[in-house]
């Protein structure tokens, strides 16, 4: 594996509110991630996971501290270019989905390779039949979004994402609506694309059977980073 980090970040602090109502929700928060490898990062709901996420990936300015991506520094460059930047190197799964109501499951992912990549309606039916076939949803593919299910969402999603071949992958909890038959699909598929792409995938997650996935579990502990999880031993 590469021994070089495609993302570093150093000293982040963000927080939220004002007055005695700030909440510092990350604390000089630092991390380095690389190509090919699995980050899964846990700790319990408002502690600030997907904050850090969203820090790295472009999406939240954080108060304090750095992001540097293939040596670029995302948040001292123009909005303009740090999107261009995203829509060049991201794919990202989050909870909500963000999918087109209207659309079918395969005109979800159609739009990807054809607008995003300019790929002939051929070759887009093509590369999305195969993924709409690894997500367990080659039947499904005429659905509109609207009437899929949380999980066939969650897996259309996951299918989108992967559809670019990103250079970076982040996934805010992608198994948490999914049953584990379904989720362990959805995590190999991950695994693979950091394998077999040399991508850098960073996750968000609850569930513990996401574990052996990983190359790495950090813990979101008091707004900082640790490689071990929060104790629950009462304090004396």
């Amino acid at each position: 594996m590469p021994d070089q980090p495609a993302l570093i970040a150093r000293n982040l602090e963000r927080s939220y509110g004002e007055g005695s109502s700030t909440a510092r929700v990350l604390r000089d928060v630092s991390i380095e991630l690389y190509p090919g490898r699995v980050v899964l990062l846990m700790g319990p709901s408002g502690s600030g996971k997907s904050t850090l996420l969203a820090v790295l990936s472009g999406l939240l300015r954080p108060d304090r501290g750095e992001v540097t991506i293939l040596g670029r520094s995302l948040w001292t460059i123009r909005e303009s270019a740090r999107e261009r930047f995203r829509l060049e190197h991201f794919g990202f799964i989050f909870q909500g989905f963000n999918l087109f109501p209207s659309l079918t499951a395969a005109e979800q992912l159609e739009m990807v390779v054809r607008w995003g990549e300019g790929a002939s309606p051929r070759e887009a039916r093509r590369r999305v039949g195969a993924m709409l076939d690894q997500l367990g949803l080659g039947a499904r593919g005429h659905i509109r979004a609207d009437q899929l299910s949380g999980g066939e969402k969650q897996r259309v999603a996951v299918g989108r994402a992967l559809l670019k071949n990103p250079r970076f992958c982040f996934a805010d909890e992608p198994t948490g609506s999914l049953d584990w038959g379904h989720g362990e699909q959805v995590i190999r598929l991950l695994h693979a694309a950091a394998r077999d792409q040399g991508a850098v995938l960073f996750v968000v997650g609850h569930d513990p059977r996401l574990i052996p996935y990983a190359d790495r579990v950090v813990h979101m502990v008091d707004g900082r980073l640790s490689d071990e999880p929060a104790s629950l031993e009462p304090t004396l």
